[in-house]
C-alpha cells in the first residue's frame, strides 16, 4: 500500500456479477480507479498481487478476506448496506426449489404440462440458518411467519440467544 499522497488507485475485488461500474459514480474519481473482476475471492499470494499499488480498496459480497490489513496499519471498515436483497433472494431461491418454479417455467416455455409437481410446502418444514446476524434474523422471522420449524447453529451461538430469537439450537456437528 501507499501513502495519501499517492494518486488514487482503487481496486474493486470480487466484482463477478460486473455491477460495481453501475453501483456508484466511479467517473467522478477519474482515471485510476481500476475494476477487477473476479468469480472466485482472492487469497494469499493472489490478494498480495491483486493489491499492489492500490491506496484504497473495496471488496464486494464480502467473500475475500482481508486478513492482515490491521497488522500493516490499514484501516478496514465497512459499509452499512440493505439487507434486503440478500433477504429477498433467499426467499427466491427457497420457493424456487421447494416449488420447482426453474422445471415448471422451463416447461411451460418449451410448450409441455402446465403442472409436471407440486412441491413442497413451507410450512412445517425445516429452515437451517448458519448463525443469527442480521441478515439471517430477518430470513427467520419470514420463516417462522409461513411456519416453518427454524434451526441454527454457529460456534458463538450459545442457548440462551438461540432461545430468544426463537429457534431450534443445533448441536456441533449435527444436522438441522
Amino acid at each position: 500500500m501507499t501513502d495519501n499522497s499517492t494518486p488514487l488507485t482503487c481496486v474493486i475485488l470480487d466484482d463477478y456479477p460486473g455491477v460495481a461500474i453501475s453501483s456508484a459514480d466511479w467517473y467522478r474519481l477519474g482515471d485510476a480507479v481500476q475494476i477487477r473482476r473476479s468469480a472466485t475471492p482472492h487469497t494469499g499470494d493472489a490478494l498480495v498481487t491483486a493489491l499492489a499499488g492500490c491506496r484504497d480498496t473495496g471488496v464486494m459480497r464480502m467473500r475475500t478476506p482481508i486478513t492482515a490489513a490491521k497488522a500493516q496499519g490499514v484501516v478496514v471498515c465497512g459499509t452499512d448496506s440493505h439487507p434486503e436483497p440478500a433477504v429477498e433472494l433467499t426467499w427466491v431461491l427457497i420457493l424456487s426449489v421447494m416449488r420447482h418454479l426453474v422445471p415448471e417455467a422451463n416447461a411451460l416455455r418449451e410448450q409441455g404440462p402446465w403442472q409436471q409437481s407440486v412441491g413442497r410446502d413451507l410450512h412445517g418444514a425445516r429452515l437451517g440458518l448458519p448463525g443469527l446476524g442480521g441478515i439471517r434474523q430477518r430470513v427467520l422471522r419470514i420463516g417462522s411467519a409461513v411456519g416453518m420449524q427454524v434451526s441454527a447453529w454457529r460456534p458463538s451461538l450459545d442457548a440462551g440467544h438461540a432461545e430468544a430469537a426463537g429457534v431450534h439450537l443445533v448441536a456441533s456437528g449435527r444436522r438441522c
